[in-house]
């Protein structure tokens, strides 16, 4: 499936790996890189999941996500 930014609003699918092109663009905030990511691994029988940011260049919204999230997986 290939969706639009709309994908951090609320789409569930099993089994589902993310890619975000253009993620160092300024539409993609911390909070929005978060909550596209927070889309894979949301169904019990695939509770692991790739995350693959595309981008020019490592931004500061990038960094933070990736901090944020690897904070938020320690404990699983």
């Amino acid at each position: 499936m290939v969706t639009t930014s709309v994908l951090e609003r609320g789409v569930t699918l099993p089994n589902l790996q993310v890619i975000i092109f253009n993620s160092d663009h300024e539409l993609y905030s911390s909070s929005a890189l978060i909550q596209i990511s927070g889309r894979v691994g949301r169904v019990k029988d695939f509770p692991n999941g790739e995350i693959i940011y595309i981008a020019t260049k490592k931004s500061k919204d990038m960094e933070d996500s990736i901090a944020k999230i690897k904070e938020y997986n320690k404990d699983m």
